[in-house]
């Protein structure tokens, strides 16, 4: 991997989600000011399930499961 250029030291791998984020918020932004005379419509569904096992054993004893799915309309003509 060090031939390559890369790093897996943990501090590395950090700053770069740092970057990533801030990048993140900044392209946010300008979409919507790009696209402020569009009408945006989201549908944001939240999923939570948690099953429990009914015979507990030494490994598991539940499992939570727990997703969001974020859909993104975007009208140009109201009707």
């Amino acid at each position: 991997m060090l031939t390559l250029g890369y790093s897996v030291c943990a501090k590395t791998v950090e700053v770069y989600q740092k970057q990533i984020q801030k990048k993140h918020a900044t392209k946010i932004e300008n979409y919507f000011i790009e696209n402020k005379n569009l009408f945006h419509v989201y549908n944001i569904d939240d999923y939570h399930a948690i099953h429990e096992n009914r015979r507990p054993d030494t490994e598991s004893t539940s499992i939570a499961n727990n997703f969001a799915i974020c859909v993104l309309h975007l009208w140009s003509v109201c009707l």
